[in-house]
C-alpha cells in the first residue's frame, strides 16, 4: 500500500509542479490547483461514502485520492502565498483558498455520491 500511495504522490506532485512552472508559479495557479483538487478530492470521497462503491477498490483509493492527489494539492503553498502577500491580502487569499476549497470538496462529494448512486442502480 505504501508503494502505492508514493506513486501516486510523485506523479501528483510533478503534475502540479509542471502546473505551476507552465503558469509561472503564481498565486492564482496554487489556488486552482489547491481548488481543482479539493474538488476532485471530494468526489473519490463522496463516491467512497456509499456502501458497495468502495469494495475491492482499496488500491486505486490510495493511488488516486491519498496519494496522486495529496501530492497534487499543496498547503506549504498556500501558506508560502498567505506569508509572502501579508497583511489583510494574505489574510484574504488564505481564508478564501479555504473556503472555496471546501465549496469544491462538497460539489465534488455530492457528484462522487451521485456517480456512485449511479452505479448502484445497474
Amino acid at each position: 500500500m505504501l508503494v502505492t500511495v508514493a506513486a501516486g504522490g510523485a506523479l501528483g506532485t510533478g503534475l502540479r509542479h509542471s502546473l505551476t512552472l507552465l503558469a509561472g508559479s503564481t498565486g492564482a495557479a496554487v489556488l486552482l490547483i489547491n481548488l481543482a483538487g479539493a474538488g476532485v478530492l471530494g468526489v473519490f470521497a463522496g463516491w467512497a461514502l456509499r456502501p458497495r462503491a468502495t469494495r475491492g477498490h482499496s488500491l486505486a483509493h490510495a493511488f488516486f485520492a491519498t496519494g496522486l492527489l495529496g501530492g497534487f494539492t499543496t498547503y506549504s503553498a498556500l501558506a508560502l502565498e498567505v506569508v509572502t502577500r501579508g497583511g489583510w491580502s494574505g489574510a484574504v487569499y488564505g481564508l478564501g483558498t479555504v473556503c472555496l476549497g471546501l465549496c469544491a470538496a462538497v460539489a465534488g462529494m455530492s457528484a462522487g455520491r451521485r456517480l456512485a448512486g449511479r452505479g448502484e442502480r445497474r
